[in-house]
């Protein structure tokens, strides 16, 4: 059996697969994310906290805008990327009162490494990730990552955020 990432093999030995019959074979991102300088950031006025991904549950978005909304100050921004689903309009609710916090719409593909350039750090609060690729990129982008301290990303993944 493959797996993903040594918190996949962990769970399937966990189901009962055997542990000397499990392959940890690791993703990996595509070269359009790497480069061999980061774009050094124009000054600006706000500093830009941002996420990229889907809305489901599991994905803790609600708990990264409440995060945000304890910052105080205009100096601060979160920019929200995903697909609109039945949870997009709860967090929609909840982030209403705050208007620092902008829902984006889908990222289109061709965009993304530019949307990842536009952050000045990226928030992944996910409460589990099989592997993490999206973490991965913004590291290879140079960004910060803050996850979620009790959420289950492989510890290959998650040994270099916050």
């Amino acid at each position: 059996m493959i797996a993903i990432s040594s918190l996949v093999k962990e769970n399937a030995i966990e189901w009962g697969y055997n542990k000397d019959r499990i392959f940890v074979v690791n993703n990996f991102i595509g070269k359009e994310f790497i480069t061999k300088e980061i774009k050094e950031k124009k000054a600006r006025s706000k500093f830009v906290v941002g996420y990229l991904g889907t809305f489901r549950l599991r994905e803790n978005v609600g708990e990264a805008i409440k995060a945000f909304m304890l910052l105080k100050g205009d100096s601060y921004s979160f920019e929200i990327w995903g697909k609109q689903n039945f949870e997009y309009e709860n967090l929609v609710k909840q982030a209403a009162n705050d208007k620092r916090i902008v829902f984006r719409g889908p990222a289109p593909e061709e965009k993304i490494v530019d949307i990842y350039d536009s952050f000045d750090a990226f928030v992944f609060p996910s409460l589990y990730e099989g592997f993490g690729l999206l973490i991965l990129e913004a590291q290879a982008r140079g960004l910060p990552v803050i996850i979620y301290k009790y959420g289950k990303i492989p510890k290959e993944v998650r040994r270099y955020c916050f």
